[in-house]
């Protein structure tokens, strides 16, 4: 084959695929517009630290697993003295910069300390997602994006875990399970490290990499 006709194959696939877009998207859109995209981005409740609210001096920890059943993920856990905050956001300037915690300046020169965070939100659904006819019982909560290590419960149950910065995921919500005025907690942990050692490490980047629920959450 000469150089002519193997470029001339190659234009003729992407044309195709660019062409294919477009119905891909309508089908998809199609199929999605019988219930409500619903902005899941306020009414959050906000801590950095493991087990209680980081001291601004103090290096992150070299132990960050919060384990299975920790009290921050069941739903009578007291968050009164968490902070009230609205996504998207950026979990680690909740802290000042310290060169006490960051004698070397962490992730990007930013000395801001790269503590493991948590977030957590009560809510219902809307009533009428309970009458649908079609039999659509799962609600999907669709997050764009969470920096780096995410570990989500519902009601103090894990339902997923998620270790890609960069990449939106999905969380499922079974409906029949559940009343129609039945209040759901959700507990979000984040450990923002993006290196090799957990939340003591720097960072993988020259960069500042920020952490937590930086992009929008969405209830479908």
């Amino acid at each position: 084959m000469n150089h002519h006709h193997y470029l001339a194959r190659i234009i003729i696939w992407i044309a195709g695929t660019l062409i294919q877009i477009p119905l891909i998207t309508a089908v998809a859109s199609s199929s999605s517009s019988s219930r409500e995209r619903i902005t899941f981005n306020f009414g959050w409740s906000f801590r950095t630290g493991l087990a209680d609210w980081a001291p601004p001096d103090e290096p992150a920890p070299t132990k960050v697993d919060p384990g299975q059943h920790p009290p921050e993920a069941e739903p009578e856990y007291d968050t009164s003295t968490w902070q009230s905050i609205q996504l998207p956001h950026d979990g680690l300037i909740a802290n000042s910069p310290s060169k006490t915690a960051c004698p070397d300046g962490c992730s990007g020169r930013s000395y801001l300390p790269r503590h493991v965070l948590w977030y957590r939100k009560t809510f219902s659904l809307p009533a009428a997602w309970y009458d649908d006819d079609d039999g659509n019982k799962v609600v999907w909560l669709e997050f764009e994006g969470s920096f780096r290590n995410t570990t989500v419960w519902i009601d103090g149950q894990i339902v997923q875990s998620h270790d890609c910065g960069y990449t939106p995921f999905t969380v499922p919500l079974l409906m029949e399970e559940k009343e129609a005025d039945h209040l759901y907690t959700i507990a979000i942990f984040v450990d923002p490290d993006n290196g090799d050692g957990g939340g003591v490490s720097k960072g993988s980047g020259w960069w500042y990499e920020g952490g937590g629920l930086y992009r929008s959450v969405w209830l479908n």
